[in-house]
């Protein structure tokens, strides 16, 4: 469970560290987040974590090409409404398939599959 309404906990899988640190640098570039700007995920992971401040939102960057080596999993969880603003960014950089869903009382966990766009 998320400390605030703002809040979306995002736990990264099935890719490599390299794939999770670039996936965790373009949500930094918007939202503020629990993950500092020069933290590397570890290498040998199998998840990473990290939450961010769907309110705390920083200037947008021009727009970066983000190279991804494979698909990533990513596993976004808080509030409807700060799900969707973060989904938004990661629609606006990647191409996007959700897998799955789940709906509670006051949050929602969705999966998606992120790949590098063509």
């Amino acid at each position: 469970m998320n400390a605030q309404p703002s809040h979306v906990q995002v736990v990264v899988s099935d890719c490599s560290a390299t794939d999770a640190g670039r996936l965790f640098a373009v949500l930094r570039r918007l939202f503020a987040s629990d993950r500092d700007d020069g933290d590397v995920p570890p290498t040998g992971s199998t998840a990473w974590l990290g939450t961010f401040d769907t309110d705390a939102v920083r200037p947008p960057a021009p727009d970066v090409r983000v190279s991804l080596t494979g698909p990533v999993l990513a596993d976004l969880q808080g509030t409807p409404l700060a799900v969707r603003r973060l989904e938004h960014v990661l629609e606006d950089t990647f191409t996007v398939h959700e897998l799955g869903s789940a709906s509670g009382d006051q949050e929602v966990e969705i999966v998606l599959r992120l790949e590098q766009r063509r």
